[in-house]
């Protein structure tokens, strides 16, 4: 089982593994990050721009309406107010919400794409241990706020 199985590691041998939790990551008005490994979501639509990330490069499905089937990407760059739907059971997900108030908002709001744009998730290799950090919930909000914008950067 790999690092992103369902649960975390344990520290001893008489230690059972207890399962992963969902984190968030409040970032003041710029945004925030959200994690799990089961997140699925009817339709549904976001003021922010998303970044959605899977942290071991496993494909996750997103649909947006009028498309069929949901295409399988491991990154996924949702404009604002786009409409979508969701399906990461099973997969290490990130998703890293910009709000109108970050300063890179506006690169985001202004992407013609009717819909949502896969992204060529080997762009983020460089981010792979703050990525797992961030699954597992251990860094302080000072580096949760730096992957952050480490990850919205590269998007």
């Amino acid at each position: 089982m790999d690092v992103f199985s369902l649960y975390r590691p344990v520290d001893g041998p008489d230690e059972s593994p207890a399962p992963l939790r969902d984190n968030s990551y409040v970032l003041g008005d710029e945004g925030f990050v959200y994690t799990g490994v089961q997140l699925e979501s009817g339709l549904t639509m976001r003021h922010p721009a998303v970044l959605l990330l899977s942290a071991d490069g496993a494909p996750f499905k997103v649909g947006v309406p009028g498309d069929a089937p949901p295409s399988r990407a491991a990154a996924v760059l949702v404009p604002p107010r786009v409409s979508r739907t969701l399906d990461a059971r099973g997969v290490p997900l990130l998703s890293f919400n910009v709000m109108p108030s970050h300063r890179a908002f506006h690169v985001f709001r202004a992407m013609q794409h009717p819909g949502v744009c896969a992204l060529d998730r080997d762009g983020f290799n460089h981010l792979a241990p703050a990525l797992h950090e961030l699954v597992f919930g251990e860094p302080s909000a000072e580096r949760a706020a730096e992957v952050f914008d480490q990850a919205v950067n590269e998007a």
